[in-house]
């Protein structure tokens, strides 16, 4: 796994030209509008004391979009604000998105151009996966990650599951692996943090431009068409997928945006160990699955859930975490 660094894939947009002031209030405005519509935007000004990208990484924990105001180039994608005295944008390593001419309709223009190019954007984020095997297995009485499942195990059958929609996949937690997957590389849990929500923050906490595609590692049922499903649900305004079956959000098979960071992290403060309550306090969407991915999210917690594995509509879904 890279180091940890700032990410500016996704929705981060750099607005430069016209007058600081001007800028300023047609952002703001700009942010106004987009709160209607559901989006949560931070105006970020370059130049302030602390550094922009350190800057843009905290708003990206807790917002949809994030407008960097600059007088100068950065290496973000970027709308010039043209005025009559300076029309056209200055040369630089790339070119701007869009160039906004001045009048009473430049507000429009930049909102209905921010309207089509956040999902652009928000495709442009990575996704991770995101596999948890920091249980202690108590109620099954052996390692879950370890139990034999289709000749591997059932570690494996998950990480596979993860492996075919992410550019990489991570073990979180210090639960023992089987040796297939000793070579992932491995997070330990967000200090003094409980349960599931140690690993989730973990991740985030350590990649907080990407977005994570999470699951336990006891799902035996999960397939790559759930874990697309999920997937095709990402939207802007949305910090992340909980889908909602008869037991409930089930927050272990699931879809965290880096807007979630911030809204776990308070969680997290507070002393939860339960990622399900992010349905409580942050835009979510609780999708159900469709009858054939329903049996996707069946855990296995126990010895009794291991005998009715093989069984249709076997177990009722719990809600976990």
């Amino acid at each position: 796994m890279s180091e940890p660094q700032v990410a500016t894939d996704g929705p981060v947009l750099a607005v430069s030209g016209a007058s600081r002031p001007e800028r300023a209030a047609l952002l703001a405005a700009a942010a106004r509008r987009l709160a209607g519509r559901g989006l949560d935007v931070a105006v970020l000004e370059a130049d302030a004391p602390e550094p922009w990208p350190t800057r843009v990484a905290a708003a990206r924990s807790a917002h949809d979009l994030v407008l960097v105001s600059t007088d100068t180039w950065l290496p973000l994608p970027w709308v010039w604000l043209a005025s009559d005295g300076d029309p056209q944008p200055p040369a630089g390593p790339s070119r701007p998105c869009a160039v906004l001419s001045p009048g009473p309709h430049r507000l429009q223009m930049l909102v209905g151009f921010l309207a089509g190019w956040l999902p652009t954007a928000w495709r442009a984020i990575p996704v991770f996966g995101g596999l948890l095997v920091g249980g202690r297995s108590r109620r099954m009485g052996t390692p879950k990650p370890l139990l034999p499942f289709r000749g591997a195990t059932l570690a494996e059958h998950v990480a596979t599951v993860l492996a075919a929609h992410t550019r990489e996949v991570v073990l979180l937690g210090d639960g023992p692996i089987p040796d297939a997957l000793a070579n992932c590389p491995r997070l330990a849990d967000a200090p003094g943090v409980r349960g599931p929500l140690a690993g989730i923050l973990a991740a985030l906490r350590r990649e907080p431009g990407a977005c994570w595609l999470v699951a336990a590692c006891d799902l035996p049922l999960a397939t790559p068409a759930a874990a697309a499903w999920l997937l095709r649900h990402r939207r802007p305004g949305v910090r992340a997928v909980l889908p909602r079956t008869g037991g409930g959000v089930e927050p272990l098979f699931a879809v965290y945006e880096p807007a979630a960071a911030s809204a776990l992290e308070q969680l997290a403060a507070e002393g939860t160990a339960a990622p399900h309550r992010l349905a409580e306090v942050a835009p979510v969407a609780t999708p159900s699955p469709p009858r054939r991915l329903a049996r996707c999210w069946f855990n296995l917690n126990a010895p009794e859930d291991l005998a009715a594995l093989g069984k249709l509509g076997a177990g009722r879904r719990k809600t976990r975490g």
